[in-house]
């Protein structure tokens, strides 16, 4: 009976922590829940394929998998977004309790110091990069799978269980590649505080051992995709992988993560908060372990810290030329708050209160900027609606007048036209671009039901009408030219 006692309190508890990691998501993500898009979700709308053949060439293989199914249900998963969104807390959340499931061993006792604790966690899904994961409103869902997949892998590799750690991590890569990198960066911290920050050669190769099984299903994946191109089971991906420029890349990295630490890739204000955080927090370790006349502990954690932020950069790396977006560099959150998680367990506990302060305080930081990007996400959104309305309406106009139907549309943007609007601030990456210019045949299709065919913009068209033109607003009197059956546009 105290067996099935303990295991009823177990279910509880973990129930109350997936209510309250689902509440965490609605608060920071759940203005989401509307119709949202960026514009690959808009092309998913609209190809014939529902993107199975692109999931394929990307090697996320178990996506397009769901995606062909859905495909003969008759179904996206943009047929309805907020759906979309919904499943893809629930799976988040899910997500967020195996990973406390996984670090629980290290709980502190204090009341403060959990709820920091709590934060570190769950920084991971609940900071500002992390809504550009958000905004494939087509692909989110596979992005918490992957994440999900990811964790119990790691739960399982800790628990020694290595055929079901393998699967899941198989299955999680086969989603999205990203996860291999975040589930390494969990292991890392894990074997950590599992040896007790003690440096050692059994440390070490722990350490080494669990990221490389990680980091090897990503490079299985990569590899399955070029086999797949060399037996022409596949047309090319066009992605190509190779050291390239060293320089360059080294170079590129160091600025992003300069650009992660001064501002969260441009989404916070330029005060270096993210770095202030780990200062504290590292503020907090060193005057601890100075007290116990203990510095090894602290040089370990520094070891993983560095280590982790170079995973980062592997995917990055691996292409010719460097591109770390928000999808990929809102890890550097996960490093963050795993650090928090690891600094309870070498600091004085008189410190715990402090620390957990100091997380919850970082969480809501993120919180009040979480806020404006997703209410930016909707200004964008608005922008593309409007616009696209109004060169529908011009089409129509001229359909009207001329008996003539609009069949094509060619498009060119004018000598300065950003990837965002003005009245935009909140922008990294693809968080809160603008469709307009990128899918115009797709964004078309999607808001007005007109389907037109893209073309060339002729060159005596940009000589006559749009030759270094450069607007700051949308006039279509000026930026729209209708000739017989093809709208030609000039984006601002």
């Amino acid at each position: 009976m105290k067996i099935e006692a303990k295991y009823q309190d177990t279910i509880k508890r973990r129930l109350f922590q997936y209510i309250l990691n689902l509440l965490m998501l609605f608060i920071f993500w759940g203005g989401l829940l509307r119709k949202s898009y960026n514009y690959d979700t808009l092309y998913h709308m609209v190809v014939d394929d529902a993107d199975v053949m692109t999931r394929i060439r990307g090697g996320r293989y178990a996506a397009a998998l769901i995606d062909y199914i859905l495909l003969k249900l008759g179904l996206r998963t943009t047929t309805n977004i907020s759906i979309t969104i919904f499943i893809t807390f629930i799976i988040l959340a899910a997500a967020m309790v195996i990973i406390q499931f996984v670090f629980e061993r290290w709980l502190p006792e204090n009341n403060w110091a959990k709820a920091g604790f709590y934060c570190g966690l769950n920084l991971v899904f609940v900071n500002v990069l992390f809504a550009e994961s958000l905004m494939f409103s087509e692909y989110s869902v596979y992005f918490a799978l992957a994440y999900l997949s990811a964790a119990i892998g790691v739960m399982y590799f800790m628990k020694r269980k290595y055929l079901p750690a393998i699967l899941m991590y198989v299955l999680a890569v086969s989603f999205y590649q990203n996860s291999v990198v975040f589930a390494g960066i969990m292991s890392a911290f894990y074997i950590c505080l599992d040896e007790k920050m003690v440096l050692s050669l059994k440390s070490v190769v722990r350490e080494i051992t669990a990221v490389a099984v990680c980091m090897s299903m990503g490079v299985l994946d990569l590899l399955s995709i070029r086999i797949f191109e060399k037996l022409n089971i596949i047309p090319a991906s066009g992605k190509v992988s190779g050291m390239g420029n060293i320089a360059e890349k080294l170079s590129a990295a160091a600025a992003n993560f300069v650009s992660l630490n001064k501002s969260a890739a441009g989404i916070m204000p330029n005060l270096w908060l993210p770095l202030l955080f780990a200062a504290i927090v590292w503020v907090v370790i060193i005057y601890s372990r100075i007290k116990e006349h203990k510095l090894l502990p602290a040089l370990f954690l520094l070891i993983v810290c560095f280590g982790s932020y170079i995973l980062l950069y592997i995917i990055p790396f691996a292409s010719i030329e460097f591109f770390c977006p928000p999808r990929l560099s809102f890890c550097f959150f996960l490093v963050q708050g795993l650090f928090l998680v690891a600094a309870y367990s070498i600091s004085a506990k008189t410190l715990h209160k402090f620390l957990g302060v100091v997380g919850v305080l970082y969480m809501l930081l993120h919180l009040f900027f979480a806020d404006f990007v997703v209410t930016d996400h909707f200004v964008s959104n608005a922008l593309d609606e409007a616009y696209i309305n109004m060169l529908y309406q011009e089409i129509v106009k001229y359909e009207n007048e001329t008996g003539i139907e609009v069949k094509k549309l060619a498009v060119m943007k004018d000598s300065y036209a950003p990837s965002s609007y003005e009245q935009v601030s909140y922008v990294s990456g693809q968080i809160n671009e603008r469709t307009i210019d990128a899918v115009p045949v797709s964004v078309i299709k999607v808001i007005t039901g007109k389907d037109l065919e893209k073309v060339e913009m002729p060159k005596d068209i940009r000589e006559n009408y749009f030759k270094d033109k450069d607007w700051d607003y949308f006039d279509l009197g000026e930026q729209l030219v209708i000739e017989g059956d093809t709208a030609y546009w000039c984006i601002f």
